[in-house]
Parts: C-alpha cells; sequence; structure tokens
C-alpha cells in the first residue's frame, strides 16, 4: 500500500512518499504502528490507550478516538522509503 494520502504519524521514521506492507491478519497490539480507517479517512498511525480506552497518535502528539465504527485494517511490518528525490513525471517517460 502507497502512504500517499494517508493520514500519516509523520516523523522521523515515515513521509508522505513511503510505501509500508501491512500484516492484515496480525491482531494489533498497543505499541504497533496499524493503518486504520476512522470516518471514511485512512490513517497510519500508532495503537496506543489513554484512560483504558484505545486511540491512535502519531509523534506531535495528535490523537484520534477509536471508536465502534474504527477499523483496524492491518499491522504496519515493513516501509520502504524512497531515496533520492522524486524526478518530474515528464523526465521519467523516455
Amino acid at each position: 500500500a502507497s502512504a500517499i494520502g494517508l493520514q500519516l504519524c509523520n516523523g522521523p521514521e515515515m513521509s508522505e512518499d513511503d510505501r509500508v506492507i501491512v500484516d492484515r491478519a496480525e491482531q494489533a497490539e498497543v505499541g504497533d504502528r496499524v493503518v486504520a480507517l476512522v470516518d471514511g479517512e485512512l490513517y497510519v498511525k500508532v495503537l496506543d490507550q489513554d484512560g483504558g480506552h484505545d486511540v491512535l497518535t502519531s509523534h506531535d502528539g495528535q490523537r484520534v478516538n477509536v471508536t465502534s465504527d474504527t477499523r483496524l485494517l492491518g499491522v504496519v511490518r515493513y516501509k520502504m522509503a524512497r531515496v533520492g528525490r522524486r524526478r518530474p513525471l515528464e523526465r521519467r517517460a523516455r
């Protein structure tokens, strides 16, 4: 899956051009980075707990509450990062 278009927990470990490999069969545990569907939007964030309630957090402290409508789609197992700068489309088409 591409991380482009997802609400990321951007930080030193992840940027919007990264690609992620998600284990959809793995049961998410607190501390796992997960892909979640919340109100029709995809998020890549860390599953955490606050006062006994599950929340999705990012490195900057942004939180999204996990509700009965939240779907945890899988656990992020690997991330592939782009190396170097991205070339414009017109230069790649040769």
